[in-house]
């Protein structure tokens, strides 16, 4: 866990703290990430290993940070709890995002809300399915993964959700790939040995 500051060691490494065997069953030394809190000269450490990092602030009420992630020419962003047209506290604007986002190779964003949901959950700080789909469009990204799911969405209106996807992306005339994310999901990207575009797999 890489953090920017030693002031956030105690906000963020809290969780492997907990991780004594008592306050939870298992210990932080345990597990098989066999995981350490960095917290100094972070992004020197990451641009060692070739690991490059942007990030953007959420539209979200709680705030927060949305993330993009470049390792040997691959990018993948992780943008979660966002609001791409919140009603007030507009951190970043619609057309920030799109530039943020561009070309990424995959895309992991917040897609909670439909239609129906409006205007009820209007600044709640998530975003419309059919926002999402057009970010993707706007942003020119190799696969879109949506998550953050309603709870309450079942499997098969997530079935829906994917097919109308495509159809959007296909009616666009574009490349990209549409996921719904679901649990146990693993995306694997390799880069081609001599140009082209990034290939991505989809384990579970």
């Amino acid at each position: 866990m890489f953090n920017s500051g030693e002031s956030e060691h105690q906000l963020l490494c809290a969780l492997f703290d907990q991780m004594d065997g008592s306050s939870f069953p298992v210990k932080a030394e345990k597990l098989p990430s066999q995981s350490v809190c960095i917290f100094k000269d972070t992004e020197l450490l990451l641009e060692k290993k070739h690991i490059f990092i942007e990030k953007k602030a959420l539209n979200h009420p709680g705030g927060g940070f949305a993330y993009k992630v470049n390792e040997n020419g691959m990018t993948v962003a992780y943008v979660t709890d966002n609001e791409l047209d919140p009603p007030s506290g507009l951190r970043t604007t619609y057309h920030e995002w799109v530039d943020f986002l561009y070309g990424v190779d995959v895309l992991i964003h917040d897609a909670q809300y439909t239609e129906d949901d409006m205007p009820h959950k209007h600044g709640w700080g998530h975003s419309l399915i059919s926002q999402v789909r057009q970010l993707a469009v706007d942003a020119e990204v190799g696969a879109l993964v949506m998550f953050h799911h309603d709870p309450e969405r079942t499997d098969v209106e997530l079935d829906e959700i994917q097919i109308e996807n495509e159809k959007h992306l296909r009616s666009h005339h574009i490349l990209t790939k549409s996921l719904c994310a679901f649990e146990g999901m693993k995306i694997k990207l390799h880069k081609p040995l001599i140009g082209g575009a990034v290939s991505i797999d989809v384990l579970s």
